[in-house]
Order: C-alpha cells, then sequence, then structure tokens
C-alpha cells in the first residue's frame, strides 16, 4: 500500500499530512476493482465511501436515467470522486460508471471516523483543509451569485425576443400550412382532436378546415383506416420508447371526401413533447396518393395477369438482371425444366442453376460462358441457341433458347430475357423425317439409276445391233467395194454416237468441261439457235428479246449448245399449237438475300440465260422430277435430256431453275458464272527434240485398245513400242531414250498413278513428248498433271483426231 501515497496526498483533504499519517489512512484503505460499465454509485442515492483512481478512467453523468442525460466528465489515475461520503450523508450528486476496468484506492465512511477519533492532529488538518476549501467555495458563489443576476436580466431581454421571434414563426407557419398543397393539422394528443387544419383539406377531402375543428380524427376515415389509426395511437408509448431515434412515422390510410368518394392520404405524424417529456400534441401532414394507389394497384393487377400469364406458357422463361448473370424472375415451367423451386432461383447465378446440366446438342458440355441469356446481354443482340438438359433420372430433352436483352426508354439494358421451348419432340420428328427422307432419296436414286440402266441399255443395244449387223453385211459384201464403204462408215457413225452417249454420262454425272473456251453466253445461244429453229414446227417461232450479258464465260461449247438445245426441244415439244418461245441473256449479280431465295445458287456476278414458252406446262410433281435421266413427259427412255443439261450447267459451277404450272408455260433460268482471270503454268515446257527418229511409246493396259493405237500410229508412218504397265514404261525409257520421241499414255493404269509416270518419264527426258490419252473429262486430267488441255486426247478418237493431236503439238510429226 506505501506505493500509493502519492494517491492519496493528491486530494485535497491529505495534502497538508506528515506521511506518517497518510500511512495510517493507507491502513484503512481498501483496493477495489470495477468491470467495463458497472455503476460505482447513482445520482441520488446515499455515498458511503471516498475513491481514488488508480488505474482505468470513469465517467460522471448528470441525469443518467433520463432522456437528457448529460455525460459531465471523464477521469483518470490520480482523479478521485465521492469525497464528502465520508463526511455528510447528502445524496450523490452525479452517477458514476466504470468506463472500463477500473482499479480504485477506496475508504469507507466508518473507517475514515475512526482514524479521525483516535488520531486528533488528523482531523485538525483535515478541518483547515476543508475551511479553506470552503473559503474559497464562498468566494466562487459570491461571484457566481452576481453572474447570475445579470445573466438573469440578459434572459428576460432573450424571452422578449424569443416571444417576438415566436410570433414571426407563427405567422411564417400560418403562411406556410395555407399554401402548401398538403394538409398541415394539429391534434390535441389527449382530446384526440383537430385544433389546427389547414385550408389544403377542402381541395383534397371537400371539407373546410372549420368543419373538421374540434372533429376527432377517425370520424372521415373508411373502417379500415380508423382501427389502423386507432391501433398505431394505442401503440404510441412503444413507438416512442427512447431508446428509437425515429421522430416521425408515416400510414397510408383511406378516407372519405365529403361527396362519399374514397381518397388515399400519406400520413406524417410527428409528437410534441413538453418540457416533462410528456406528448402533448401530435403534429401531421397528409398528402393525396390516390393516383399514386390506383397506379400500384393497376400494377399489381398487371403484374399478377403477367405472372399468370407466363406460368401458363408451356415454355420456360427466365428474367435476368442487367447482366444477365442473376435470375429476376421465373415463370413454373422454368421450374420444372431446371429442377429447382423458384424460391431456390430467384437471385441464384445461372452457372450455378445450370452448372453441369445444359450442353450442346452432340452432347458436349455445353462451354460458353453462362447461358445464351447473358451472351445475349454482353452482346446487346437477340442469340436463339439449341441446347440439351438433362436432368438426373430423366431424359436428355431439346430446347430452343430464344434470348434477347431488355431496353429502357433510353436504351440502356436493364434486363434479359430468354424464352425456351421444349422442342425435343421437333427434333425426334426431324430425325425420323431426315431417316425417312434417306430412305425416300435412297429408294428415287435406285429408281433414278433403274431408269438410267434401262436407258443406256436401249442405246448400247440399238447401236451393238447397228454394230453387228453391218459386220455380218460387211462380211458378206467383201468383194463389193461400195457396199464394204458403206458398211464400215455405219459401223464407225455407231461408235462415235457410243461416244456422244458416254459424253452425255459424264456431263450427267457431273463431269469436267473437255474443251472450255471464254465466250459470250449470247454467242452460244446465237449458234444454238440456227440449228433448233430448222427443226422445229413452222407453228413456233423462236424469238430473242434481249442480248445484254457484258461478261465473257469459261465454258465448253459443245456442251453448252447441247444443253441449249435441249432446253429449246423440250419447249417445242411442250406446244401443241401456235406457240412462242423467248430467249434472252443479261447479267445478274447475285446477293446474300437473292442466292438464299434460290436453293443452291452461289452469291456472285452471273451471265443468264432466260427460255420462257407457251406450251403445256408442268404439275409440280412433274419438275420434280425433270432432272432424272431419260425422264420426259412424253415416254421414258428416249435420252438423258434435262439431266444432261443439269449436269453440264453444275459442271460450269452454275445454277438451273425451273418455274411452271399447266397451261402456263414454262420458264428455264440458267445462270454461269462470269470468267475471272485465271492464272496457269505447267510444271515442265515442252520442248520438242530436234533429232526426232518418229518412235512412239504406247503406254496402255487394255490389249485391245493398245492393239488399235499401235495400228493407228503405224498406219499414220510412225514406229511404236508397247508397255502394258507403268513400270514397263519406265523401263523402256531408260533403255530405249535416244530413240523414244513421243509418248502416249493411258491415265487411268493398274499399277501406279499417272500423275507418277508423268514426273518418272520427265524426270529421265525432260523433252520428251507426252500425250495423254483418255476418256476422263479434259479438265479433271488437265489439273491432275499440270499441262495444257492440248496436251490431251479423249478416248474414242479417230484416226484423223489423232493425225491434227499430233500435228497441233508436235512439229516433227
Amino acid at each position: 500500500m506505501d506505493n500509493y501515497i502519492d494517491f492519496v496526498k493528491s486530494v485535497y483533504y491529505f495534502n497538508s499530512l506528515p506521511d506518517e499519517s497518510i500511512k495510517k489512512i493507507l491502513g484503512v484503505c481498501q483496493c477495489m476493482e470495477f468491470y467495463k460499465d458497472s455503476i460505482i454509485f447513482e445520482e441520488g442515492s446515499e455515498g458511503d465511501a471516498f475513491h481514488i483512481i488508480i488505474k482505468g478512467t470513469v465517467e460522471i453523468w448528470k441525469n443518467y436515467n433520463k432522456k437528457e442525460r448529460n455525460l459531465v466528465a471523464i477521469q483518470g489515475p490520480g482523479s478521485f470522486f465521492g469525497e464528502m461520503a465520508i463526511i455528510d450523508a447528502l445524496p450523490r450528486s452525479a452517477t458514476v460508471k466504470a468506463n472500463d476496468n477500473v482499479l480504485t484506492l477506496s475508504i469507507y465512511k466508518d473507517d475514515f471516523i475512526n482514524i479521525i477519533k483516535e488520531n486528533s492532529s488528523i482531523a485538525l488538518a483535515i478541518m483547515r483543509s476543508m475551511s479553506s476549501v470552503l473559503r474559497s467555495s464562498t468566494e466562487k458563489l459570491f461571484t457566481n451569485l452576481n453572474v447570475k443576476s445579470k445573466l438573469l436580466l440578459y434572459e428576460t431581454e432573450v424571452r422578449k425576443l424569443s416571444e417576438t421571434a415566436l410570433k414571426e414563426s407563427e405567422e411564417k407557419f400560418k403562411i406556410l400550412a395555407e399554401n402548401v398543397t398538403d394538409i398541415l393539422w394539429i391534434i390535441d394528443y389527449h382530446k384526440n382532436i383537430f385544433t389546427y387544419i389547414s385550408p389544403a383539406v377542402e381541395k383534397i377531402l371537400g371539407y373546410s378546415p372549420n368543419d373538421l375543428l374540434n372533429k376527432s380524427w377517425p370520424n372521415f376515415m373508411t373502417q379500415a383506416s380508423a382501427e389502423l389509426s386507432r391501433e398505431f395511437f394505442l401503440n404510441i408509448a412503444t413507438l416512442l420508447n427512447e431508446k428509437t431515434d425515429k421522430s416521425v412515422h408515416t400510414l397510408e390510410m383511406e378516407a372519405r371526401h365529403k361527396d362519399g368518394s374514397l381518397i388515399w392520404l400519406e400520413t406524417s405524424f410527428h409528437f410534441l413533447k413538453n418540457p416533462q417529456n410528456k406528448i402533448i400534441n401530435t403534429l401531421g401532414v397528409s398528402r393525396d396518393i390516390t393516383r399514386r394507389k390506383q397506379i400500384e394497384t393497376k400494377l399489381a393487377e398487371t403484374r399478377a395477369l403477367f405472372h399468370a400469364a407466363l406460368d401458363q406458357s408451356s415454355a420456360g422463361v427466365i428474367l435476368s438482371d442487367s447482366t444477365g448473370q442473376y435470375v429476376q424472375l421465373v415463370n413454373t415451367e422454368a421450374e420444372k425444366v431446371l429442377g429447382i423451386s423458384k424460391d431456390r432461383i430467384i437471385n441464384t447465378p445461372i452457372n450455378q442453376l445450370v452448372n453441369g446440366k445444359i450442353m450442346y446438342t452432340d452432347g458436349t458440355p455445353y462451354k460458353n460462358k453462362g447461358l445464351p441469356i447473358e451472351q445475349a446481354v454482353s452482346q446487346g443482340k437477340a442469340i436463339n441457341e439449341e441446347v440439351v438438359i438433362h436432368l438426373p433420372g430423366q431424359k436428355k430433352r431439346w430446347f430452343l433458347f430464344n434470348t434477347a436483352p431488355i431496353r429502357n426508354d433510353e436504351g440502356k439494358i436493364i434486363a434479359g430475357i430468354a424464352v425456351f421451348p421444349d422442342i425435343t419432340k421437333s427434333k425426334e420428328l426431324e430425325d425420323k423425317t431426315r431417316e425417312f427422307g434417306i430412305k425416300f432419296q435412297q429408294a428415287r436414286r435406285m429408281e433414278s439409276i433403274a431408269t438410267l440402266a434401262g436407258g443406256i441399255a436401249h442405246e448400247f443395244n440399238n447401236a451393238l445391233f447397228e454394230i453387228t449387223g453391218n459386220i455380218e453385211l460387211l462380211q458378206m459384201s467383201m468383194d463389193n467395194k461400195q457396199s464394204l464403204e458403206n458398211y464400215s462408215k455405219k459401223i464407225k457413225n455407231s461408235a462415235f454416237r457410243m461416244a456422244n452417249l458416254t459424253k452425255k454420262l459424264i456431263a450427267y454425272s457431273r463431269g469436267g468441261k473437255y474443251q472450255p473456251v471464254l465466250t459470250y453466253l449470247s454467242d452460244i445461244l446465237k449458234k444454238t439457235l440456227p440449228d433448233t429453229s430448222s427443226s422445229s414446227s413452222q407453228n413456233i417461232d423462236i424469238i430473242i428479246e434481249e442480248m445484254s450479258d457484258t461478261f465473257k464465260i469459261e465454258a465448253d461449247l459443245t456442251q453448252l449448245k447441247m444443253a441449249i438445245s435441249a432446253i429449246l426441244t423440250n419447249a417445242i415439244e411442250s406446244i401443241d399449237h401456235k406457240g412462242v418461245i423467248k430467249t434472252k441473256t443479261y447479267t445478274l449479280e447475285a446477293d446474300e438475300e437473292f442466292a438464299s431465295s434460290h436453293q443452291g445458287l452461289v452469291p456472285g456476278k452471273y451471265s443468264c440465260l432466260k427460255i420462257e414458252d407457251n406450251g403445256r406446262g408442268m404439275p409440280v410433281q412433274t419438275i420434280s422430277k425433270i432432272f432424272e435421266p431419260f425422264f420426259t413427259t412424253n415416254f421414258l427412255g428416249r435420252g438423258l435430256g434435262m439431266a444432261a443439261v443439269y449436269g453440264i450447267v453444275k459442271n460450269h459451277h452454275g445454277w438451273i431453275g425451273v418455274s411452271s404450272k399447266p397451261g402456263k408455260g414454262t420458264i428455264v433460268n440458267v445462270y454461269i458464272p462470269v470468267y475471272e482471270k485465271k492464272t496457269f503454268s505447267e510444271k515442265n515446257n515442252v520442248v520438242p527434240s530436234k533429232t526426232c527418229k518418229n518412235y512412239v511409246l504406247i503406254v496402255e493396259d487394255k490389249s485391245a485398245v493398245l492393239a488399235v493405237n499401235k495400228e493407228m500410229f503405224e498406219y499414220l508412218g510412225y514406229n511404236t513400242v508397247g508397255a502394258k504397265s507403268g513400270k514397263e514404261a519406265i523401263d523402256i525409257i531408260q533403255e530405249s531414250c535416244k530413240e523414244i520421241d513421243l509418248a502416249i499414255l493411258d491415265f487411268d493404269l493398274p499399277d501406279m498413278k499417272c500423275e507418277s509416270l508423268y514426273e518418272a518419264i520427265k524426270n529421265i527426258k525432260p523433252d520428251l513428248n507426252i500425250l495423254i490419252s483418255t476418256g476422263y473429262p479434259a479438265d479433271d486430267v488437265s489439273r491432275a498433271l499440270n499441262i495444257d488441255q492440248s496436251r490431251i486426247i479423249i478416248k474414242p478418237y479417230s484416226l484423223s483426231t489423232l493425225s491434227l493431236k499430233l500435228r497441233e503439238n508436235i512439229k516433227h510429226f
């Protein structure tokens, strides 16, 4: 306790005592500990102890248990309080509360009195100290009395000024109350009657202020609102609990207009209190919110209808926030689709809802961020996407997500919407339809093949009959030179008829262009018309309406003439009376929109041919079969006809369309893409040898064809050597390099590709002249070998054709 001598000396009672007396006082002191927020003593209670703070701080409060309580001071170590408790029995003038954990050195009254009785010197010293303090306090008291008298005069003046200001305030309040559109009123809290009400009441409720003065508030309320008002006032004490900071309270109530109509009022209450903290008056402001309530009711009805409509929808519907990431609204069907209740969906991240449940239609996991609704919001555009949702224990279901952002009047995105109907049945139907379509196409294809096979058999049988018949006649007429030449010519013509049939077959199969040249489509039409016109009836006029194609096309003249001739022949055969066939050529720029309305057409620039007749026309069923081989409206087996036309047009990367109605004639449109300049280069330039010995290497795996080739070359006066494989040909070139000046290669060999053989021969003898003999389209072979088409001769060829090809390409022959 000796450590606390200085703390005791700091008290004005004891500051004149010697250390021995201080130690005696310390002998009766107690160390006491008070926890944070504990009350050490209360205002108004009788004190019995004097405390010196050793550690911590305390709060000293006036009126601590009242609403207008006041914090007087906060004291720390070395300070003291309750010093008068050990010398008098008066109630304490303040409440002392521990601000944190506090340690005090405390002296109780009884212990202090015992020390004074036993030690008169201590009592005398304390009395001298108290006398000094009392004298000082008396001087301060007189000084304060003088000040207070001056303050009293000042307060009198202030009161006069305040009364004047109050009158001015009342005038201002009156001006304000009588000019605002809301109703301002005052109610006597205890009598529950109006003591003031502003003129606005007449405009809102139809009553004059005098009609309502001294009347009760519920008199013009509906029963429900009157009950609400009574309950509010009964509970006002709780609402105005001292611990509640809220001083203004608001109610929405329905009042009756003087004419009987109902008016909604939003009323704010403020309770006025006297100095004793008792409620005396209620100040209120009432605002007409009838229009707002009507709008709210309409919105509620609209919202209810909207929700009902959404819940009746068979498609799932989700409304998201402005980010597309959180669900704000969902209908019943969406709950079922996602397998989650509505209360768990709202305000939940969409990614979390669909995690592991959504995938692409091919079964792969959905990789895009969020559902399509998030993409629609982030990209600011509508997005439609098919997805599969697979819930545990259920089968996979297909959905079409139609998503879009929702914008306000300023164009700002405020939400996103996703409508996703279940398209599982339609997808299953599509699969079945596709499967049926494949089977139907296969059946149609088999029907077409059967027709094609029958037509080819018919044509070949006719040609073979002519060949075999003429051979027999030839054998019987060996001695007659004139008959020999006649029968030989017929055999030759039949063979070339068969060759022409194979050309049509290649065209039907969309084979290549044999001899493409740059020309105008109108020039081909002009060259075709004379032949067709001469074979048509005199009752049919073929006229050219327009020739305005301004760009050249790359075309095989023979094939396109054959195609145009076939179209014109069909038109002629469809006319049973005097008729007209109109033709025109023009240039067309097909854009994306135009191409999308013409199935199979690629956007671009085209030279176009239109052929229109006024013949019988065709039904839809006939148009669907018009491009099948050997199909005709007259009878089957007549020729390849429009099937070959279709193949030729497609071979030229073009488009053909037919429109017709029975009795209305037929229109055929042909579009051929215009020529775009291309560069062409060969791998090796052929340089004819200056020392040609006129030896020809013929490479052909078919013995009969090889034999015919050798005889034709030998007939023309050339020496020949034959090879039946690519390997054999390479061996001959290596062994007889100098003697071989020309090689004619079959394009289709069994042991190696012609490209490889061509390269091998060029590596051995770079300047060797090479021709390619083939039954395939020339442009296909040209692309495969990267050579000019002048180096290609098409089977079957005549002796004169072979001789001309040799003279065109190899000067030494």
